[in-house]
């Protein structure tokens, strides 16, 4: 497999000013919904002791992409792009500040908390199809993967800052002050999103479109039912999702359990795999791959070993490696996917594209149910080892018998 090291592709999305306030808003985003990982598993796992009520928080966390991700996708092609990211920062805000009020006032349950979870998630499957297909119309096809790999290093180090502050203040001060301090971050992520410039692309197919949101609808799930490619990724990342993304769900017991570390070291080891995340994503930002298809399967299979090393390490300074190969792994998965999903479609259909990501995603959920129901009987060791065995399937399987897969290029 050849490389190509062009870092001008790397670097030259930041000459473009939206892009950079793009990206400093995408990273003060990230930093809330990675602390809101981290509080939230936590006090989740304190209220009730077990794993099996954590996943189904993170499930209802990521449920709401399911049924959100295609229409949000048509939004983003629709309407202003801008507009969207800001409505959605607003809303953002004002629900996570009034999560923290009710949290000092003592008025949250395991009930509320869940509910918080599936409003939150609801909010973030509409605003990444937005965020992720504006930063594919200023990038342009040949700057495209180079300019989701940057973004991906602004998200991932906002979220290594999020899970780090927000473990340090939840201990410290409370889980009030924790989601206060993460509602702070989304008004200044709505501060940049909101002096960036209305999306010229969108407006474009504003002006075009005769019949509205809902041919726009449609027309992204007549691409998902028509187009191949688009179809075997879509359930590629899909099987990823459930099996190799759901081991978050297994963390919060790792943490309390294995290593008593309590809820700062939880969330070191969220910002170890924030950490590692950004590692995955400068290297695609910087080394650009031609054949991103077998990458993306050989990396498949490397997240697979890493859940191994995960179900097997016993001491912090293991864990903490294991988790920053897995997101390493997760990371260079989802910015590969997101590239492909693109490359694969034309320009007026990247936020329909990245809407079909975002309902990839969205059947992650079954993958923490499935998770925390094995951890609950079979216990976590047992539970992460199967789900490593089945990752290593899935990118074996689809090598052997997914030839479009091995074949997709970058342009």
């Amino acid at each position: 497999m050849r490389f190509s090291t062009r870092i001008l592709h790397g670097s030259a999305a930041f000459k473009s000013e939206n892009f950079r306030r793009l990206s400093l808003g995408a990273a003060l985003n990230s930093a809330g919904m990675q602390g809101e990982q981290v509080v939230l598993g936590y006090m989740i796992y304190q209220l009730t002791g077990s794993s099996a009520w954590v996943g189904v928080s993170l499930a209802l966390f990521f449920a709401p992409m399911l049924f959100i991700g295609v229409p949000a996708g048509a939004i983003a092609d629709r309407f202003d792009k801008r507009y969207v990211l800001v409505c959605t920062e607003l809303a953002l805000l004002t629900l996570l500040a009034g999560f923290a009020v009710l949290l000092w006032l003592e008025q949250i349950a395991l009930t509320g908390a869940l509910v918080m979870s599936a409003l939150s998630g609801s909010l973030r499957s509409i605003h990444q199809p937005a965020r992720l297909s504006y930063a594919g119309s200023i990038a342009g096809p040949q700057g495209l993967l180079a300019a989701l790999g940057m973004l991906s290093i602004t998200s991932r180090f906002g979220q290594l800052i999020g899970a780090v502050a927000a473990g340090t203040i939840s201990q410290q001060s409370g889980a009030g002050a924790a989601y206060a301090a993460l509602a702070f971050g989304h008004m200044l992520a709505l501060l940049a999103f909101y002096k960036t410039q209305a999306n010229q692309s969108s407006t474009s197919v504003n002006q075009s479109s005769k019949s509205g949101i809902v041919h726009a609808l449609t027309s992204g799930l007549t691409a998902m039912r028509t187009h191949t490619v688009l179809l075997m990724l879509v359930l590629l990342i899909s099987l990823v999702e459930v099996f190799g993304f759901s081991f978050a769900t297994a963390l919060p017991e790792i943490a309390v359990e294995r290593l008593a570390v309590g809820d700062a070291g939880l969330g070191t080891m969220h910002a170890m795999r924030a950490a590692g995340g950004l590692a995955g994503a400068l290297l695609l930002s910087f080394v650009l791959p031609q054949k991103i298809g077998l990458l993306f399967l050989l990396v498949i299979i490397g997240f697979g070993a890493a859940l191994f090393s995960l179900a097997i390490a016993t001491q912090m300074v293991w864990v903490l490696v294991a988790i920053m190969l897995i997101a390493l792994c997760a990371s260079c998965i989802d910015i590969l996917a997101q590239g492909m999903l693109q490359i694969s479609v034309p320009p007026e259909l990247r936020g329909r594209a990245m809407g079909a990501w975002v309902f990839a995603l969205g059947l992650g959920p079954i993958g923490h149910l499935e998770l925390g129901y094995l951890m609950s009987q079979l216990g976590t060791t047992t539970a992460l080892l199967i789900n490593s065995a089945v990752m290593v399937a899935i990118g074996v399987t689809a090598m052997l018998l997914v030839p479009a897969a091995r074949t997709i290029r970058n342009q």
